[in-house]
């Protein structure tokens, strides 16, 4: 997909040691998003999901050393968006986040690759609603699944 807008916001090459994903960053790091450290995207293939990922750091986890549930929603967000890219979604220029719904049904950890998995349930003219999980694979244990959620993202000007 071409878009842009978004090619003019994020670095989105391919991440050299990691094939088939490409990185999610503004090249702007003075921003918010700079906060989670680097963002990884996977395109969608086959109506699956797109898969967004970042690797949570100490400074990205609370007194209990699992990951805080601020910068577990803050990734959530950026998710959203990234995964849109992914799923081959045009949001144009300024699109916002008008509702996330998080259910945290498990203590993520540091140092080990969370990935949130953004599929989409339906696109309009204007809206994109998104559902999916986050998701960690932990040594020595089944899968982990973080949380669940729902987003519905605005379109900006000129998508579509």
């Amino acid at each position: 997909m071409s878009d842009s807008h978004a090619d003019s916001i994020f670095l989105h090459d391919p991440v050299a040691d990691a094939p088939g994903w490409l990185h999610w960053d503004l090249h702007d790091d003075s921003r918010f998003n700079a906060l989670l450290g680097r963002v990884q995207l996977q395109m969608a293939a086959d109506g699956g999901p797109s898969l967004v990922r970042m690797m949570p750091e100490r400074r990205h986890s609370n007194l209990q050393d699992n990951l805080h549930g601020g910068a577990t929603l803050a990734f959530l967000d950026i998710a959203l968006f990234a995964g849109c890219r992914g799923l081959d979604i045009d949001l144009g220029i300024g699109p916002v986040t008008l509702d996330v719904q998080c259910q945290f049904t498990g203590a993520g950890q540091a140092g080990h690759w969370l990935t949130a998995e953004v599929y989409l349930v339906r696109e309009t003219y204007r809206m994109v609603f998104l559902r999916g999980q986050m998701v960690q694979d932990l040594p020595g244990q089944d899968r982990l699944v973080i949380s669940n959620f729902t987003g519905l993202l605005k379109k900006g000007k000129s998508a579509g």
